[in-house]
């Protein structure tokens, strides 16, 4: 029989690692989590300003849509948990040059061209204009530094510049950079696309060798650079039919565009920000010439998995991988999160009867 408090190693403290910590304590594991840089780390894909949160399917992964509706209740339980006010609900808009029929039921409104070119410039000419109201924007730095601290205060060990160098997923044991092999009741691998240094890991290295890198791009314009009756009013995503999307400025935060066409192997060269400009401006232009000061933007690019597993997790032994690692996995994190969490206490040797025991006596 297990300890009461089974120990769990979490590797990886970007969203998807410091949910399944924050689910995990709230099972009543004890956590230590570690991370190769610093906590919060800059460098993690889900670190930056702010994230998307919408119930609108990219081609071909049509669960997704259901997993954000899944994922918006579980996100704002969190936030009041912790005390952080991390969502702005600016509505999510998709205009697309065909309807929407997808996007119909009780959570839309389909809007009238001159509402939605209000809302964002060039959408009037597109006949499959819907919004999301309950969506909009998580505040990803934000909200990375409240559940660092919260989960800190809850009795979290966190463990910063102490990369994971190898782990037995039968034993449990883990070889954590800085100190001496130590054995878990489970391990919860939350590395992204640097899941694939452990490839060579036994039980585990069929799942982490399929992580690949993948680098999307963002252009930051400050509202200043369109004329006020041109500047987005909410968050959109799919616009024109295309993979494009964004949001408008939100407090410090200029408003971001972004174009998935220019996303790329991060194994690949850099594109030039010059580059990056002209594309993201000839792609948004073709809806309203006054996108064309995305030319003057500042461009940003970010690192993120991509993993062809499906569902949130695979299991080897003791070791479970979050495998949702897919550029829209921080909207869904609380998923991916509570998935992992079940997932690791499953695998622990009698948990589930110290669980049985547990709620008989309650």
């Amino acid at each position: 029989m297990p300890d009461c408090h089974p120990h769990i190693l979490v590797a990886g403290a970007g969203i998807n690692g410091l949910m399944a910590a924050y689910y995990l304590i709230r099972a009543g594991a004890r956590v230590t989590v570690c991370e190769a840089g610093p906590v919060p780390n800059p460098a993690s894909a889900s670190y930056g300003a702010h994230r998307l949160i919408h119930p609108w399917p990219p081609a071909g992964r049509p669960q997704e849509a259901a997993a954000a509706q899944r994922a918006l209740p579980l996100w704002r339980a969190l936030l009041q948990d912790i005390g952080c006010s991390g969502f702005v609900q600016t509505g999510v808009l998709v205009a697309s040059p065909e309807a929407c029929d997808a996007a119909a039921g009780e959570h839309t409104l389909r809007l009238l061209p001159a509402r939605a070119d209000a809302l964002l410039a060039g959408a009037a000419e597109m006949p499959g204009a819907v919004l999301f109201p309950e969506f909009g924007v998580l505040l990803a730095e934000k909200i990375l530094s409240a559940l660092c601290n919260g989960l800190a205060k809850r009795g979290v060990e966190f463990l910063p510049r102490a990369p994971l160098r190898g782990l037995d997923t039968a034993t449990g044991a883990a070889d954590i950079a800085g100190g001496a092999p130590q054995r878990f009741d489970g391990i919860v691998c939350a590395l992204g696309w640097k899941s694939r240094d452990l490839e060579h890991i036994a039980g585990a290295g069929e799942f982490l060798a399929q992580f690949s890198p993948r680098r999307s791009y963002v252009v930051y314009l400050p509202e200043a650079e369109l004329p006020e009756a041109r500047r987005p009013r909410t968050a959109w995503t799919g616009f024109l039919g295309q993979d494009l999307w964004g949001m408008p400025a939100l407090g410090r935060n200029d408003a971001k565009f972004g174009c998935g066409l220019l996303t790329h192997s991060a194994d690949e060269p850099v594109l030039p920000d010059n580059e990056v400009r002209a594309k993201m401006a000839a792609a948004y232009s073709g809806a309203d010439p006054a996108y064309r000061a995305l030319l003057n933007g500042r461009v940003a690019s970010n690192i993120w998995a991509m993993c062809p597993f499906p569902g949130m997790v695979q299991q080897a032994g003791l070791c479970t991988v979050i495998t949702s690692d897919t550029g829209g996995g921080f909207k869904t994190a609380p998923l991916a999160g509570l998935a992992a969490c079940e997932a690791v206490l499953a695998a622990v040797p009698g948990w589930q009867d110290l669980k049985t025991q547990k709620e008989q006596l309650t």
